[in-house]
């Protein structure tokens, strides 16, 4: 009994030549198949990601138009308006929990820890991040015609004018576009700071004095002291989104009339203004593509 089954089993578990033949074929058919799947799918995503690359340089703005549409409206009030709100109330929150929760008392003015001072300096950082930042962002969604938007075309006061009006809305806030020399890049970058400035200042005028008297609406009995930790990270917060609410729809319109104006880029710093005939010249070409009924993309500015 024990024979037999040793016979069985070694019978069961010998190849036979033609058995050995058959699974050598099958591996070496595995191991191609394995192969060729494998050069299948570096091959299908080296075409993917050339195509992601090669449409991310492409332009894809749209004719300039003269006046905001809907798609414009929808981008400035749910992008520039809600969703900047909500993220400096965010940002911010967490800024003044970390840089005041340990601070007590919290004074109006004088140091240390003086709420009117931070204000200040919010509004000075915040307007010019929101500057550089917002122009950027806002840049690239119109080449990119992202949620339908389209540049704009400045209004005519603009085309008039002259000196520092003009030499404020011809700087180019779009440093990332691409094509641009090292040196055109750099004369963007460095010549949005005067012209950030001069939008802080704007700001500090506007939200600052507004500021200071509500922090002297939340002060204690001697007018010079407040709480400190949650009421200095909640106000922060609140003031920092309301700011944002209100500071980030211009420099959006800032980038897109940039977009939708065919001139070379500004100087750093304010020069004579253009003669006459160049700016008879732009505004002719942007009548052109006002009227256009053909709705190719604006040329990039230089």
């Amino acid at each position: 009994m024990r024979k037999t089954l040793r016979n069985f089993v070694g019978k069961s578990t010998r190849e036979t030549p033609e058995a050995s033949r058959f699974i050598y074929s099958q591996s070496r058919h595995q191991a191609a198949n394995s192969t060729l799947a494998r050069i299948t799918v570096l091959t299908q995503t080296h075409t993917t990601l050339f195509t992601f690359f090669k449409m991310g340089a492409q332009n894809l703005q749209k004719a300039a138009i003269g006046k905001i549409d809907k798609h414009i409206w929808i981008y400035l009030i749910v992008m520039k308006m809600v969703g900047a709100a909500i993220l400096n109330f965010v940002i911010n929150f967490f800024i003044g929990w970390a840089t005041w929760r340990d601070k007590f008392p919290v004074r109006i003015w004088g140091m240390p820890n003086t709420l009117a001072g931070d204000a200040f300096l919010t509004v000075v950082i915040q307007g010019i991040l929101t500057f550089y930042i917002d122009g950027m962002a806002t840049s690239y969604d119109v080449r990119k015609a992202k949620f339908g938007i389209s540049p704009l075309l400045p209004p005519q006061w603009i085309h008039n004018s002259k000196g520092v009006i003009r030499w404020f809305f011809s700087g180019n806030p779009d440093v990332l576009e691409p094509g641009v020399t090292s040196g055109r890049r750099a004369l963007r970058l460095f010549g949005m700071f005067p012209r950030a400035l001069i939008y802080v200042a704007v700001l500090i005028v506007v939200f600052w004095p507004v500021t200071v008297g509500v922090i002297y609406g939340f002060s204690g009995d001697d007018n010079n002291f407040i709480r400190g930790f949650p009421t200095v990270p909640i106000f922060k917060g609140c003031f920092c989104a309301i700011m944002a609410f209100f500071q980030t729809v211009p420099v959006s319109l800032y980038a897109m009339m940039r977009k939708g104006w065919m001139q070379e880029d500004g100087t750093i710093l304010p020069t004579r203004s253009q003669d006459a005939s160049t700016v008879d010249i732009v505004i002719q070409k942007e009548e052109f593509v006002r009227d256009s009924p053909v709705s190719s993309p604006i040329p990039a500015s230089n």
